[in-house]
């Protein structure tokens, strides 16, 4: 049985662009790295705040860089998060690992939509 998605919608600022250019000096990126076009990938939650991937940092060590933003309002923050450790448990091409970021509410997404 697959979990609903919260979907929540919104657009990336251009100071948030920047942003999540700039968080990581020593890693420059391009604008075309930068998600705009927002929708959260949480399990449906009715508290807390929106959460999306704006950008990949190719680190896994390091975590991506994921927005911040409550319903109704324009995304406020950046924060680069780790990856959520959670998998599917199974080996070879079956494996499937979570998309999210450690700590997320909600259970794990494990696959594609």
């Amino acid at each position: 049985m697959s979990k609903r998605m919260c979907g929540a919608t919104a657009g990336l600022p251009l100071e948030l662009i920047v942003l999540a250019l700039d968080i990581t000096p020593e890693r420059p990126g391009h604008p075309m790295e930068v998600a705009t076009g927002l929708r959260c990938p949480l399990e449906a939650h009715t508290t807390g705040q929106h959460h999306e991937l704006v950008r990949e940092l190719g680190v896994p060590e390091r975590g991506e860089v994921w927005v911040r933003w409550s319903d109704g309002q324009v995304p406020d923050g950046l924060d680069v998060l780790a990856d959520c450790p959670a998998d599917n448990g199974l080996q070879g091409p079956d494996h499937d690992i979570c998309t999210l970021y450690t700590g997320h509410p909600g259970g794990p997404q494990l696959g594609v939509p």
